[in-house]
């Protein structure tokens, strides 16, 4: 019962389960009658209506790019030329029928081309990489999202404010296995502004024309960029070539390689810098002829004042400073018996072929047998050992039992 001013409230919820047809002008009247008995008899007796509204929202076309900098899908993204950039469209559909046919149409500015890396195969890709069509079947029912993610190289600097990306997204329903209605559509862009960016020059570069085997040779490059961006570069030596090195600023950077085989090689170098923008190779590359190295140490028997040996160069590489020494030595228990001859130096040039004699400090007057050890040595140049035992006579020498290593 209700006495007079009060009132009853009543609330309750109600699940929207599909759209209104278009012919209903999209509304629908929700209405209600409230009755008031007293002793059996109505006392009282309204009604009342509310109109609601129930078509289906517009589909949704949502267009971005990502921004490595922040790990999120952006409308607008700042970038520099040489870059590739990955751009995602994703359409969300509102309807009471499943479409079954979805088409998506790209258009790139010309800053922009198509590079690839799509999650679906596109149907169509213009010659100049700036249209791209996609046309899928796919059942997309109400609230889904349909979803297609592509990259774009930023081929050239933004004007006029940046590069607006254009996406159109078409929704059908195929009728009466006959033909296709369009039932939603939708578009929508992403802003590119592209930093102008010029690749690196050529990288040059200066060093020895000819090496040893085995022997590593010292190598500059010269690193320039237009821009003044880090550069990273590579170098192919002839037998081998390197992956990317770098980052470095640029200027002069220096590099060593060892060649393992005889021959010719030619050497030259790219550059790439910080925003993947890429130089030619090395416009005069630097060749470099790879010769041996290789010598023969002799002692002979007899020698006067001093021991001598001879040291020749048969390899095909005139050789520079190779160093050598002398070592004639006895311990004895009687300290006037030992004996320490030595000797050493440098020969300044062993051309290919020539021979070259070196030989000990002075023997004085000793007598007595003695140990003989003689070595001659560069870095790169297989070492030579001649050892043996020597017999003084004051100052004559008798030398025998050598070996070579």
């Amino acid at each position: 019962g209700l006495e007079n001013g009060e009132s009853v409230i009543i609330e309750f919820d109600t699940n929207v389960t599909e759209y209104c047809e278009e012919c209903q002008s999209c509304e629908q009247y929700n209405c209600v009658d409230a009755w008031m008995w007293s002793c059996c008899e109505v006392k009282y007796h309204a009604y009342d209506c509310v109109n609601v509204s129930c078509h289906a929202p517009p589909s949704k076309v949502n267009k971005t790019v990502w921004d490595p900098d922040t790990s999120e899908w952006v409308d607008e993204l700042n970038t520099v030329q040489g870059y590739t950039i990955r751009f995602k469209i994703d359409f969300t559909y509102y309807g009471n029928e499943n479409l079954t046919n979805i088409s998506v149409n790209d258009v790139l500015p010309c800053c922009l081309e198509y590079a690839g890396n799509s999650n679906i195969a596109p149907t169509y890709v213009s010659s100049d990489k700036k249209i791209i069509w996609w046309n899928v079947s796919q059942n997309l029912s109400d609230c889904e999202t349909f979803t297609i993610e592509f990259d774009a190289f930023v081929a050239g600097a933004s004007e006029c404010g940046g590069c607006i990306n254009y996406a159109y997204v078409y929704g059908y329903i195929w009728l009466f296995c006959e033909t296709y209605e369009l039932v939603a559509s939708g578009f929508d862009d992403a802003k590119i502004i592209a930093e102008s960016n010029s690749p690196p020059n050529r990288p040059d570069i200066t060093g020895p024309t000819e090496g040893i085997v085995g022997t590593p040779l010292t190598y500059k490059i010269f690193l320039e960029d237009p821009d003044n961006n880090q550069m990273y570069y590579k170098i192919n030596w002839g037998d081998e070539t390197t992956d990317w090195l770098g980052p470095v600023s640029p200027g002069e950077v220096t590099e060593s390689h060892t060649w393992s085989s005889v021959g010719t090689y030619t050497i030259k170098a790219k550059a790439k810098d910080i925003h993947g923008a890429e130089s030619d190779w090395t416009q005069y590359p630097l060749t470099v002829e790879i010769k041996t190295a290789e010598i023969t140490l002799n002692v002979s028997m007899f020698h006067f004042g001093k021991i001598k040996a001879t040291v020749e160069n048969i390899g095909t590489s005139d050789l520079t400073g190779l160093n050598w020494e002398f070592n004639i030595s006895r311990d004895s228990k009687i300290d006037f018996r030992d004996i320490n001859i030595d000797g050493s130096g440098t020969i300044a040039s062993l051309p290919a072929g020539s021979i070259e004699t070196i030989q000990s400090d002075s023997l004085g007057f000793k007598f007595g047998l003695a140990d003989l050890k003689v070595t001659v040595y560069k870095t790169g140049v297989v070492e030579k050992t001649a050892t043996g035992r020597v017999f003084l006579i004051g100052p004559i020498a008798l030398v025998f039992g050598v070996t070579t290593a």
